[in-house]
């Protein structure tokens, strides 16, 4: 992994300013903002997983396979749970971390995230970008 860069990327995720950036040939080609699975599936969505090292302030299985479905090549994670540590050991991808926790918590923090939850059990990631975007317009409804 190109360390100056990831830690170019991590200093910005501690500022605040980004949460997950991707890095393709030493540079970051891509940053996002927001919150939970969003901006991954995002970098997902403009092609901008394919052949990067994903740096990401929390990563949850759900995340995880959304990377390895897009084609990331390695990730860093601030924060990863050991289901997401798990799948990228199954799928053979470069990881490193700094906290490994035993899941990720929801946003009120009296439980697992529904986006982990949701896949906790799922051992293929050919649907997991159609189970993700079903489950996060489930709680969509759910708001309203």
């Amino acid at each position: 992994m190109t360390k100056q860069t990831i830690q170019m990327a991590l200093r910005q995720i501690e500022a605040g300013s980004i949460v997950c950036a991707a890095i393709r040939e030493g540079e970051i080609i891509a940053f996002h903002t927001g919150r939970g699975v969003a901006p991954v599936l995002q970098m997902y969505q403009q092609g901008q997983l394919a052949g990067s090292i994903l740096v990401d302030k929390v990563v949850g299985k759900a995340a995880a396979m959304v990377m390895t479905r897009g084609g990331v090549v390695g990730c860093h994670a601030v924060t990863m749970s050991k289901a997401a540590l798990q799948w990228f050991q199954q799928q053979r991808i470069q990881i490193t971390y700094d906290y490994l926790t035993e899941y990720i918590v929801n946003r009120t923090g009296d439980g697992m995230c529904p986006m982990e939850q949701t896949v906790l059990n799922l051992q293929d990631d050919s649907r997991i970008v159609s189970v993700l975007e079903e489950k996060l317009s489930q709680l969509r409804d759910s708001k309203q």
